[in-house]
């Protein structure tokens, strides 16, 4: 359904949120959208975000893998770096069981040296990140928080 993106320079920060019924091809387009913003001389880190009502159930094992690799090609294409991911899931079961898997597929990589860990809480998620909020990554949280709020895209 829907995949926003969103990149902070500033704080290194490259930031996906998730809602609705997601499709691996819409995964993939929000990481071209993420590399093409990018800028390449910035060791980043990754904001996973996942709305309650994400639906991820036609992403098994085999998507993820694709969709991991199709990442990393976009990235190191881009000349884009990561250290490390946040993973922000609240309340949907789905993403409550496909994002270990997607951390394990990271984590089984000699290749790759993403460090994802796994939150419920966006304030424990920004601090492991060691950024602050601000009002583009507060739109990025709602309506986890049950705020209503502008899109990420009005906020800037």
């Amino acid at each position: 359904m829907t995949v926003n993106t969103y990149v902070d320079d500033s704080q290194r920060l490259l930031v996906y949120r998730y809602i609705g019924r997601i499709e691996m091809d819409e995964v993939i387009n929000a990481a071209s959208t993420i590399a093409a913003r990018a800028d390449r001389n910035i060791e980043y880190r990754s904001l996973l975000v996942f709305d309650r009502t994400v639906a991820l159930s036609e992403l098994g094992p085999d998507e993820l893998a694709r969709i991991k690799q199709e990442l990393v090609e976009k990235y190191a294409k881009a000349g884009i770096r990561r250290s490390a991911g946040a993973i922000m899931v609240d309340g949907s079961m789905d993403a409550r069981i496909i994002m270990p898997l997607w951390k394990a597929l990271f984590d089984s990589d000699p290749a790759e040296d993403v460090d994802y860990k796994l939150f419920t809480n966006p304030e424990a998620a920004l601090a492991w990140l060691d950024a602050r909020e601000t009002e583009p990554l507060t739109e990025m949280f709602a309506p986890l928080d049950g705020r209503d709020r502008k899109s990420p895209e009005q906020a800037g």
